[in-house]
């Protein structure tokens, strides 16, 4: 991804790639190991907070990219590695 945000500059080209690789790869892994897929109902029935991982996550896919260059990969990580190790498992 690193190379991609090189070529692109700070747009969010970078992060369309990482998550368009990710679900090709769920993709093929869900074909491969024979998992069905949940129908329709099962996915509404989720309550809405359940499907809040995946906008926090490209938010964060879409701030590093934006913020890296300013930033640096020290000091943009440092945080999220210090939060990662003080939150209960």
């Amino acid at each position: 991804m690193a190379a991609c945000a090189r070529r692109w500059g700070r747009r969010p080209g970078p992060g369309w790639i990482s998550y368009a690789g990710g679900l090709i790869t769920m993709i093929v892994a869900v074909i491969a190991l024979g998992e069905r897929v949940p129908s329709w109902k099962t996915m509404t029935d989720v309550p809405w907070y359940a499907w809040s991982g995946g906008v926090f996550g490209a938010a964060f896919i879409l701030l590093a990219i934006l913020l890296l260059p300013p930033l640096g990969a020290a000091t943009l990580f440092a945080p999220v590695i210090a939060a990662a190790r003080c939150s209960p498992r």
